[in-house]
């Protein structure tokens, strides 16, 4: 069967996603070994890191996605896969470094079961967050820990049958929001509530984070058979122009 790394860009499709908004969807295949050709592009910090995953999967899941993400931002800057360089910022976001020191794209991943997404844009900030439906985990012992009073309101109106689903799909969109905001997700889950609106969102929250998360766009990727997934994105374009490392 043949394998393609990048199998489907979910732009400009019925999920609305803005032309200058880049998100393409990730196809693992576990079979495949880490000593694999198609994993050359690699640098060998990242090559390191993916042999310290304990899972075989694991492995797959980060070193696929970074392949992915070299051959997308490598297509879109005209420059080798392999020649691309990434440092982080002080929140541990990965950024892109050019000859210059200056990155001007923004771009983010996320992988879970099998599948991971890249998204990438020179004019907006971006998020994306995908995760499996695990029909195991006890999600609702999570709640109190990730949801704002409105998403624990909206959850507790919905039918029992599709509450494991809206866990989910709140749950993205709030990492996604976060990880296009660019401080990460470790804080502030519980700040801001993520309430549907057809396959976009609406943000509620009187906080200062819930403010400043209203300036970015976002919908659920729905076709992902078994996971959640959603994409953010800056509605004011910028001109980026990422700091220094």
């Amino acid at each position: 069967m043949p394998y393609n790394l990048v199998v489907d860009s979910l732009s400009n499709r019925e999920n609305c996603i803005p032309d200058d908004v880049h998100v393409f969807r990730v196809d693992f295949d576990f079979e495949r070994s880490l000593n694999d050709s198609m994993f050359d592009v690699l640098s060998p910090e990242e090559h390191h890191r993916a042999s310290k995953f304990l899972r075989h999967a694991d492995a797959m899941r980060f070193a696929s996605t970074r392949v992915a993400l070299r051959r997308c931002l490598g297509a879109a800057l005209g420059k080798d896969a392999d020649a691309l360089n990434f440092t982080q910022s002080a929140f541990g976001r990965p950024t892109l470094v050019d000859d210059d020191g200056l990155a001007h794209i923004d771009f983010n991943v996320s992988h879970s079961g099998n599948h991971g997404l890249v998204a990438w844009s020179t004019v907006r900030r971006i998020g994306v967050d995908i995760e499996v439906r695990n029909k195991q985990m006890p999600w609702n012992e999570l709640v109190r820990m990730v949801f704002g009073e409105a998403d624990i309101l909206e959850l507790q109106s919905t039918p029992l049958s599709r509450q494991g689903d809206l866990f989910f799909d709140i749950w993205v969109a709030k990492e996604a929001l976060l990880k296009a905001h660019g401080t990460g997700i470790t804080d502030g889950l519980k700040d801001f509530s993520v309430m549907s609106s057809g396959f976009s969102h609406l943000v509620r929250g009187s906080t200062t984070l819930a403010e400043r998360l209203r300036e970015f766009q976002g919908v659920w990727v729905s076709d992902i058979l078994g996971h959640a997934a959603f994409v953010a994105w800056s509605r004011q374009r910028l001109g980026l122009e990422l700091s220094k490392p």
